[in-house]
């Protein structure tokens, strides 16, 4: 599996760009800003990008997505519960700073864990509300695609309109099933493995919020 990460300038959000080797389909996973670069990029990998995943409707994660989308014309997943917070997009966009002029149109709504197929990709959805109401992550293969419910000796914030700490200790716990070798691709920050978050991360070892 190929995977490229382009770090945005504010508030350094990952996009990951996702793409198959033998196939040279692709994803794109949160486009929070750049999209030239973005574009540019998936040019680069010599990837055709079939579809973009959110994991949640925060507007650091989806800010390039409108220009993303219509320039390769791709559907866009996001979960039925993101509803609200996609709506709200662009006027919280604009208390953090951040100029977003449109929302994607052709969205997919996921519902509850439905298994994704995007040919070639096999997609687990998994629901982990808790940052907001209809975070997910997505597990490709063995790697996790975590957003903002999981970060390097960290988890996501839940002190915005629609968090709860309570249901983020629930999605917590599923990720803490997940296998120890399971590489974390998150959000914001470093990438880590779910074996290295069970070993170092407070929130994993004790469910504590601290």
């Amino acid at each position: 599996m190929l995977i490229e990460q382009i770090i945005t300038q504010q508030f350094s959000e990952n996009v990951w760009l996702v793409g198959d080797p033998q196939t040279r389909k692709g994803l794109i996973i949160d486009p929070g800003d750049h999209a030239s670069e973005i574009i540019s990029k998936i040019s680069a990998m010599n990837i055709q990008p079939l579809a973009i995943l959110n994991t949640h409707a925060h507007p650091d994660h989806l800010a390039a997505a409108a220009e993303v989308q219509n320039h390769y014309d791709i559907p866009f997943y996001l979960h039925a519960k993101e509803k609200a917070v996609l709506k709200s997009a662009i006027p919280f966009g604009l208390v953090l700073g951040i100029r977003i002029t449109r929302v994607p149109s052709q969205v997919i709504y996921l519902q509850d864990e439905e298994p994704l197929k995007i040919e070639p990709f096999e997609i687990r959805v998994i629901a982990t509300p808790g940052h907001t109401p209809g975070s997910v992550c997505y597990l490709i293969a063995d790697r996790l695609f975590s957003g903002d419910t999981l970060f390097r000796n960290s988890v996501g914030r839940v002190d915005f309109p629609g968090s709860s700490w309570q249901e983020l200790k629930r999605s917590l716990e599923k990720l803490k099933n997940l296998p120890p070798a399971t590489e974390v691709y998150p959000g914001h920050g470093m990438n880590t493995t779910i074996g290295q978050e069970l070993s170092h991360n407070p929130y994993l070892k004790n469910g504590e919020w601290r």
